[in-house]
């Protein structure tokens, strides 16, 4: 069967990730990636340039920020209750089915290159921002600086994921996501 140039591409980022997750940044090579892909190493220098824009490319496209903006339209028919709370729901989603890319970015961080880590910090800010924005635009019932909300909310469903899914190894159920999103919206809100 041969393989789509995209298809290729993906590949290559899928075992990236698996290996770095299980040896770290640093022990993992381009080498090992390449064996794993099922790739030629040359095919990796060729789509990426290197391992650190590789996993550069990742982070840029498995980053959430991307996905807030493509659910954007749908969270601005709702009003800021409903819509933190789909938020907080896309999100923790989200970081279940990136697990071995958030844990990554959890242990690793500091292993990887300066560029890496400022394209990891853009994200984040990104998520921010826009998060910010959303509660501002939609005149939310809280008297505290929008962007400080913003960091706040995120801190506590980031907070509740890594210590269930990744220092408790559980896999959290959407019941007690929905609940956990939901109490995090009512502290956000004051209710």
């Amino acid at each position: 069967m041969i393989m789509i140039k995209n298809d290729k591409r993906q590949q290559i980022m899928d075992s990236a990730i698996e290996l770095i997750s299980k040896r770290g940044y640093n022990g993992t090579t381009t080498k090992e990636i390449a064996r794993i892909a099922g790739v030629a190493e040359l095919t990796i220098f060729r789509y990426f340039g290197s391992k650190e824009k590789l996993f550069e490319d990742i982070l840029a496209t498995m980053s959430f920020n991307n996905r807030f903006i493509e659910i954007m339209p749908e969270i601005e028919q709702l009003n800021c209750k409903e819509g933190l709370i789909k938020i907080g729901t896309y999100l923790f989603d989200f970081l279940k089915k990136n697990k071995p890319l958030v844990t990554i970015m959890v242990t690793e961080i500091n292993n990887f290159p300066l560029s890496t880590r400022k394209l990891h910090c853009e994200n984040i800010d990104g998520v921010i921002n826009r998060l910010s924005l959303y509660i501002k635009s939609r005149l939310c019932p809280m008297k505290q600086d929008s962007y400080v909300v913003a960091r706040a909310f995120l801190g506590m469903l980031f907070g509740y994921f890594q210590f269930e899914e990744i220092i408790k190894e559980r896999d959290v159920d959407e019941e007690e996501i929905s609940y956990y999103v939901n109490g995090f919206v009512n502290i956000i809100i004051n209710e």
